[in-house]
C-alpha cells in the first residue's frame, strides 16, 4: 500500500522537483515506525504492580500536571552485541584492583534517539537513556505521562533486545535519573522574571547561575544546581524553539519549530532532575514501575522548587516601600532600613559587598523576616510577582 501511494503522488510531476519528496518520505516512514512501536507497546500486558491500579480520569487539560521528560534506567544483562565497544581500565586505590569495564552505543531504527551502554563495573547493567517525548512526538513541548513513560520504556527494551540479552523483563529497569516537568503557562515576560528570580539569595544549591544556554539556542536559562544529586532548570521554551527554527536547514523542519514555538509562547519550562542517590530519597522507590505515580512525582518536583525559593514574590520597589514602612514600626528593625537598603542593592547589582559576612548575615535574617530579596531592587514601576506551583501560573500580587 505505502508503495502505491508513493506512485500516485509523483504522477504527473516534472522530474527536476526538488528533492523535499525524498524528505517528506523518510519522515513519515520514521512516524509510521514510531507509531506503530506504541500502539505494539500498548497490547503488551503490564506487569503485574501495576494490574491492580484504578484507571486514572482523563484530563481535559492538554498539559500534564506533572510531567516526564528524559529517564535513566539500568537493567542487568547477560551478553550484548552492541557495534560500538570501548574497554576502559581504572585502578580501586582501596584494593589495588584494576577494573575493567565495556561500553557500547546504540540508536534504534529508524533514527530514534536512545543512548544506551554497556558497564560491567559493579556487575554486568545495561544503561539506557532516552527523552520519553521526542522519542514519541520529535518534540518536548510537551511532556510525557506516567502511562506514556511506561509503554515507552516497552518499546525501547524490546527494540535494544536486537542487540542485547537481558537478565530479566523490562519491568527490572531501575531509575537512575529522573528529569521532571512543570510548564507555567502565560507568562507575559520570560525573561524578566528569571533575571528576577537569579537574584534571590540564599536558595539552597551549590550554585545558582543565569545564562544563556548554547544547547537551548541561546536561550536565556536559569540553573540552581548541586551537581551529580540533583538540578532545577528554569528557561523559556518558545524562545529555545525559535532558535531552533533559526538553525533549521529545511523549509519544512523550519515550520516544524515556528509551529512549536507558537504554542510555547509565554511557556516558562521548569524541568527537575533526580540523579544517583537522590532518586530513592525523594521517590521512595528505584524501580521505574514503582515510580510512575503522579503523586510521587509531584512530591519531589515541588520538594526541590521550594527549597530553591523559586517561589518567592519578586518585584519593584513599591514591594520594598511597603516592607520598609512595616520595619518603621519596630523599634529596632527601623534603624537597620538604611544600611539594609544598601546591602540589597549591592546583590541586586553584583557588587562586591562593603560588610562583613556576620554583619551581612544578620541584615539578611532580617530581610527574609520582612521577606524582602534583592530582586526587589532591580525593578521600579511593576508589581509583585509570584510563581505558583499549584495553578502553573504566575501570580501578581497588591506589593503591600
Amino acid at each position: 500500500m505505502r508503495s502505491e501511494a508513493s506512485g500516485n503522488s509523483t504522477k504527473g510531476r516534472p522530474q527536476g522537483d526538488p528533492p523535499v519528496l525524498g524528505d517528506l518520505a523518510r519522515l513519515l516512514e520514521v512516524a509510521m515506525t514510531t507509531l506503530t512501536c506504541l500502539r505494539n507497546a500498548s497490547k503488551v500486558p503490564r506487569p503485574q504492580a501495576l494490574s491492580n491500579t484504578a484507571p486514572s480520569t482523563p484530563k481535559t487539560d492538554p498539559h500534564p500536571y506533572i510531567g516526564v521528560d528524559t529517564v535513566a534506567v539500568r537493567i542487568p544483562y547477560v551478553e550484548h552485541s552492541l557495534a560500538t565497544r570501548r574497554v576502559v581500565q581504572r585502578l580501586n586505590r582501596d584494593t589495588g584492583q584494576v577494573l575493567t569495564y565495556s561500553g557500547g552505543a546504540y540508536e534504534m531504527s529508524p533514527g530514534l534517539p536512545v543512548m544506551v551502554r554497556a558497564d560491567d563495573r559493579h556487575g554486568k547493567f545495561i544503561r539506557l537513556e532516552w527523552s520519553v517525548p521526542r522519542l514519541m512526538k520529535g518534540n518536548n513541548t510537551e511532556a510525557a505521562t506516567a502511562e506514556e513513560v511506561l509503554n515507552c520504556a516497552q518499546v525501547v527494551y524490546d527494540d535494544v533486545s536486537r542487540q542485547v540479552e537481558f537478565a530479566g523483563p523490562w519491568s527490572d529497569m531501575t531509575l537512575s535519573r529522573l528529569d521532571l516537568v512543570r510548564d507555567v503557562h502565560e507568562v507575559e515576560e520570560v525573561g524578566l522574571l528569571l533575571r528576577l528570580l537569579s537574584s534571590v539569595p540564599g536558595a539552597r544549591g551549590s550554585r545558582r547561575h543565569l545564562y544563556n544556554d548554547p544547547q537551548r539556542g541561546n536561550a536565556e536559562t536559569l540553573q540552581i544546581a548541586s551537581p551529580g544529586r540533583w538540578s532545577v532548570t528554569a528557561y523559556d521554551k518558545a524562545a529555545e524553539q525559535v532558535a531552533a527554527a533559526s538553525r533549521s536547514r529545511g523549509d519544512l523542519e523550519r515550520a516544524h519549530h515556528l509551529e512549536q514555538a507558537q504554542r510555547a509562547d509565554g511557556q516558562l519550562r521548569l524541568e527537575i532532575c533526580l540523579r544517583g542517590p537522590v532518586v530513592p530519597k525523594r521517590l521512595g522507590t528505584t524501580r521505574l514501575v514503582d515510580a510512575m505515580e503522579e503523586t510521587i512525582m509531584n512530591d519531589a518536583a515541588q520538594h526541590y522548587f521550594k527549597a530553591t525559593r523559586l517561589n518567592t514574590p519578586v518585584g519593584g520597589v513599591k514591594r520594598l516601600d511597603a516592607a520598609l514602612a512595616r520595619m518603621a514600626l519596630h523599634p529596632k528593625h527601623s534603624k537597620m532600613a538604611t544600611r539594609l537598603t544598601g546591602i540589597l542593592y549591592q546583590q541586586a547589582r553584583g557588587l562586591r559587598p562593603t560588610e562583613s559576612r556576620n554583619t551581612m548575615a544578620k541584615y539578611l535574617a532580617v530581610a527574609r523576616l520582612y521577606g524582602l530579596t534583592a530582586a526587589d531592587l532591580v525593578l521600579e514601576d511593576r508589581p509583585t510577582m509570584r510563581v505558583d506551583w499549584e495553578t502553573a501560573t504566575v501570580i501578581v500580587e497588591d506589593a503591600a
